[in-house]
């Protein structure tokens, strides 16, 4: 009798537990990327999951003797290095990268001098024995163009 009422007691309770209405909230884990500074970053993320992918940023470094026309398309007449420009989401992971410009302009140089001689005059490694304007361009410190220019004037020596 023990054993049938221990049954029975079974079955009703399990009747009613399976009456009831059980509400379970499911255990949610919302993995993404949590850095903000991450082009991917998931607001909603609760655990990084070690896919957070970045801008690259990359310093065009020049120097130029002359003005040079950049990626965004305006010309840099002098130095500068606060020009940037920004290529839209062109990264592997999506996401934009970044270049800044270093530009640095050197000067070219020039000069002009004025020679009056007898017979022949040496510049630079070359005679000259009649008059004219000559150039002789070599480069300056900073890497440019130095044109030199000789106005040259020769005069016959006379013998007595």
């Amino acid at each position: 009798m023990q054993r049938i009422l221990y049954i029975l007691l079974c079955v009703i309770f399990t009747n009613i537990l399976l009456a009831k209405t059980y509400t379970v909230e499911p255990n949610i884990v919302n993995n993404g990327c949590t850095d903000s500074t991450a082009c991917n970053y998931d607001s909603l993320a609760i655990n990084d999951d070690s896919t957070c992918y970045y801008s690259i940023e990359h310093t065009d470094v020049i120097i130029s003797c002359t003005p040079i026309q950049w990626i965004d398309g305006n010309t840099y007449t002098a130095s500068n290095d606060t020009a940037t420009y920004t290529f839209s989401n062109t990264n592997a992971s999506g996401c934009d990268s970044v270049v800044t410009l270093n530009l640095t302009i050197n000067d070219s140089t020039s000069s002009t001098t004025d020679v009056t001689e007898c017979d022949s005059y040496d510049w630079n490694g070359t005679t000259y024995t009649s008059s004219g304007s000559y150039t002789y361009v070599t480069t300056n410190a900073s890497g440019c163009d130095s044109t030199a220019t000789l106005n040259l004037t020769i005069n016959d020596s006379t013998s007595s």
